[in-house]
């Protein structure tokens, strides 16, 4: 279950990275204000889990699941910036 954790922090967190930059690029100001709240809230409960002690002692797991939640991620944010923009 922790191992979830990690993994849904993490493409959470790359997730909204990627929609910010593209918010940002589009100057759509109301959805880079929204989404920058959801980083913050992302970052205050991404610091505790990574913290967790038990994780620790899984250490390649743990390696595995945090990195391929990052490219999972950047590839979602593309493709749902997409399918938003291609519907306006």
């Amino acid at each position: 279950m922790q191992l979830i954790t990690i993994f849904i922090c993490q493409f959470s967190m790359v997730l909204l990275l990627g929609l910010q930059s593209r918010f940002v690029r589009d100057s759509q100001y109301i959805m880079a204000c929204g989404n920058s709240l959801l980083l913050g809230v992302c970052g205050l409960v991404i610091a505790p889990v990574i913290a967790d002690k038990e994780l620790l002692q899984t250490k390649l797991l743990l390696t595995i699941v945090y990195l391929s939640a990052g490219p999972i991620a950047i590839s979602s944010a593309i493709f749902i910036h997409d399918l938003k923009c291609s519907k306006s």
